[in-house]
């Protein structure tokens, strides 16, 4: 038993070291290693005792289970990057989409604080290049933005979306009305994120 814990911890490291091929070559030679001295002893070749066969073709059997569980997580691990590579090229191009509309888009979470504006609806607001992140949208639009941040308070409130909604913003001291409208972003599933 012995014998066997320990080739089949060497067939394991294989695996891990030397991929498929290497756990089952280290299984064979492991299995070879036990059956050996059983098949030759002093008088030549005798028969082999069924403990040591079962031994024997359990080793080859970790071996190749070892093996193709490597296999199987290489596989993953290829399919994680790539998936990984994907999300990072579309989150890019999302960016690049929304960094470029001409339209202000500002999205808040639903204790109403910022998670993204565009260059956009900063010109619009004039709130400038200062970093705005996660703080809440009062603080972002001050008294300027009542009306604006009325509008999405209410929204977030209630759960109704606004459709060309006019709402008046303070922009260099003159009164700007704003077309605005209010959506939720919702996961997959349909629930709202």
């Amino acid at each position: 038993r012995q014998v066997l814990a320990h080739n089949g911890l060497e067939t394991a490291t294989a695996a891990v070291r030397l991929g498929r091929e290497g756990a089952t070559a280290a299984a064979a030679a492991a299995a070879l290693c036990l059956l050996t001295p059983a098949l030759l002893g002093s008088s030549g070749l005798q028969p082999v005792d069924v403990s040591t066969a079962v031994g024997a073709v359990l080793l080859l059997a970790s071996g190749l289970a070892a093996g193709e569980l490597v296999r199987l997580a290489d596989r993953w691990r290829a399919v994680d990057l790539a998936a990984s590579r994907d999300a990072r090229r579309v989150d890019h191009e999302l960016r690049m989409i929304l960094d470029n509309l001409a339209s202000g888009m500002l999205t808040v979470d639903s204790g109403c604080c910022v998670m993204r504006i565009n260059p956009a609806a900063r010109a619009i607001l004039g709130l400038g290049d200062r970093t705005i992140g996660q703080m809440p949208l009062a603080e972002v639009l001050g008294e300027p933005g009542g009306e604006l941040l009325d509008l999405v308070r209410t929204s977030l409130e209630d759960g109704e979306r606004r459709n060309r909604a006019t709402v008046t913003v303070q922009r260099d001291a003159q009164p700007t009305p704003l077309g605005v409208n209010v959506d939720f972003l919702s996961e997959q599933d349909g629930t709202l994120a």
